[in-house]
């Protein structure tokens, strides 16, 4: 009988250490993906700053002046198909989606 519960004193003892090293895991998770939201918080405002201090910097005028007098071959970012164009900009207009 002493054998027993002292078994089952020890499983209870190992099932309350093991309970408590994954809710000591899972605040340490919680404490890292907080710490790393503040970083991510952080970084996209610096990134917001930096990005107004460019727009107020550049001037349109002036952007398409500097463009045009340095010659660089530019490419645009973004592929568009150009066949696609006229299409956009004629479903731009108010009738001429046809509606079922």
């Amino acid at each position: 009988m002493f054998y027993k519960l002292a078994i089952l004193v020890i499983c209870a003892t190992l099932t309350g250490m093991a309970l408590l090293m994954l809710r000591h895991h899972r605040y340490e998770t919680m404490y890292e993906m907080a710490k790393t939201q503040r970083q991510i918080t952080q970084i996209r405002q610096q990134l917001w700053e930096q990005q107004t201090h460019i727009a107020r910097k550049i001037e349109p005028q002036k952007l398409q002046e500097t463009l045009a007098s340095s010659e660089l071959p530019l490419k645009s970012v973004v592929g568009v198909n150009r066949e696609l164009i006229p299409q956009v900009r004629t479903a731009s207009k108010v009738n001429d989606i046809p509606v079922p």
